[in-house]
């Protein structure tokens, strides 16, 4: 049996192939490889360089940044990074 990845939108796994689209037939949701590749990409974060960052990550601030009233002045190292998903 072929292994089709869960519908990306509901999580649901009654997935088929038509062609080139992947579809779900609990909400109608279609997708390609290349969405799914793009998706992924999309959640990884990476810094000013290219690197991908990770959770407990450190980095170390380039320019400074408004944050609400205060700033964070350039040269502020921030340790133990936690990257949330909202959507």
């Amino acid at each position: 049996m072929i292994d089709l990845p869960n519908c990306p939108q509901c999580g649901e796994g009654y997935t088929y192939k038509d062609n080139h689209l992947y579809v779900c037939p609990m909400c109608f949701h279609e997708w390609t490889d290349a969405d799914m590749e793009a998706a992924e990409l999309a959640s990884k974060t990476f810094d000013f360089n290219g690197a991908e960052l990770a959770d407990g990550d450190s980095v170390t601030t380039i320019k400074e940044l408004p944050l609400g009233k205060d700033r964070l002045k350039q040269g502020t190292k921030a340790t133990k990074l936690k990257f949330l998903n909202l959507k």
